[in-house]
């Protein structure tokens, strides 16, 4: 993402293409309930684990709605008590959700929008 920062002075046209194209973990906000609730099924629960650490708020909501009130204390429970972590190692975490996401959409088991985009 610091990159595409770089580039936005730069070339600004080709840093909006760029994140056009991109999915980041913060967008998974923008994923229906059923896919999203496909990918927690999926994903490595420690890597959800990781990954909710400093978690936007809109996407906490989100997850937390998907997941339930339950299950979602449970996960937040589980990742503080992991305590201090290496962001690198959140990021990591994410980067590997997002893989899982994006085997899940070229297997056609979920459809993914970017940048608001839904298909139906």
């Amino acid at each position: 993402m610091e990159l595409v920062t770089a580039l936005e002075s730069s070339d600004p046209e080709l840093a909006d293409e760029i994140k056009r194209r991109m999915f980041v973990f913060e967008d998974l906000v923008m994923l229906d309930p059923g896919a999203l609730g496909k990918l927690l099924s999926q994903a490595d629960p420690g890597d959800l684990a990781l990954a909710v650490k400093r978690l936007p708020e809109e996407l906490a909501g989100h997850l937390r709605n998907v997941m339930g009130e339950a299950k979602y204390a449970s996960l937040k429970e589980r990742s503080d008590g992991l305590g201090p972590v290496r962001v690198q190692d959140v990021d990591g975490a994410r980067m590997r959700i997002i893989q899982v996401l994006k085997e899940l959409e070229e297997a056609g088991e979920v459809l993914v929008g970017r940048q608001g985009e839904m298909i139906e």
